[in-house]
């Protein structure tokens, strides 16, 4: 199967804890127990400090913003990569003017 990313809706990312977040699944849920998603984040979007269960690798695609790993912040840019281990307190906020894109994989603890 094969389709184009601009034929599947954007819904909403955890909405009970995010604001302006967006994401579209890549893998089909039936295949696999990781989640690869396309993550948009509009203008003053944020996706607060929280804490999961499955590790996390955010590649950032455009845009900028911050993000952090515990008490670490970093800067948020196209090309990044960022590893966030399970169980660490994490988030990102696009602070920016523009929107920001990133590929979130979560994948489960062994």
């Amino acid at each position: 199967m094969n389709y184009h990313i601009d034929e599947k809706n954007w819904k909403q990312t955890r909405s009970n804890l995010t604001s302006k977040v967006f994401g579209k699944s890549l893998i089909p849920q039936e295949w696999s127990d990781v989640k690869m998603v396309i993550t948009k984040v509009e203008p003053g979007g944020e996706f607060p400090s929280h804490i999961d269960k499955y590790h996390h690798i955010f590649f950032y695609l455009e845009g900028t913003g911050i993000g952090w790993i515990e008490d670490k912040e970093y800067k948020i840019k196209p090309n990044l990569v960022v590893e966030v281990p399970a169980g660490k307190k994490h988030g990102y906020k696009n602070n920016s003017s523009k929107e920001l894109k990133l590929i979130t994989l979560n994948i489960p603890k062994k």
